[in-house]
């Protein structure tokens, strides 16, 4: 809600214009100082399998006034040494994860955490936390025993001296 106020005064001198006109201008501003930021659809834990090159996970925000700016950031835990997010949009706080490092990230959990703050109003920030699990695809593989067939082989002596 805005409230706008309008003060003008014309001149009633007898010898003025009579067709005296006053021009101004309107800036209306959201006042994203009052703006705050709340996690609307998180980000679901996923599992990354190597090579599937960059995948983007994105949570989604929401906020009292479109349009005020906010800048996200991340940080990222785990029992292994490096880094699988490759970049973060620090508009939406979209992270782009990517890695090949089998040997370091096979089965390791990392946690994520995208937080926005308000530019206007650094007390007001929401954090996503969310977990990814590295690993090889062959961890998802069925394997199925093999089946041998019960055929009969007469003439061969395979182990004959």
């Amino acid at each position: 809600m805005y409230a706008i106020r309008i003060t003008g005064t014309l001149n009633d001198d007898a010898n003025s214009n009579t067709n005296a006109s006053i021009n101004f201008s309107v800036d209306v501003k959201k006042d994203c100082s009052k703006d705050t930021i709340a996690i609307n659809a998180a980000v679901a834990d996923a599992v990354y399998y190597f090579n599937d090159g960059d995948t983007v996970y994105s949570p989604t925000w929401t906020y009292k006034f479109d349009g005020c700016p906010k800048t996200c950031s991340y940080t990222q835990t785990s029992s292994a040494t490096g880094d699988i997010v490759t970049g973060i949009d620090a508009a939406t706080g979209a992270v782009t994860v990517n890695t090949v490092a089998e040997a370091t990230f096979d089965k390791v959990d990392t946690t994520i955490t995208v937080t926005c703050a308000m530019d206007d109003n650094a007390s007001s920030t929401a954090q996503d936390v969310f977990i990814i699990t590295t690993r090889s695809r062959c961890w998802d593989s069925t394997v199925v025993a093999p089946a041998f067939a019960t055929d009969t082989y007469t003439g061969v002596e395979l182990w004959a001296d």
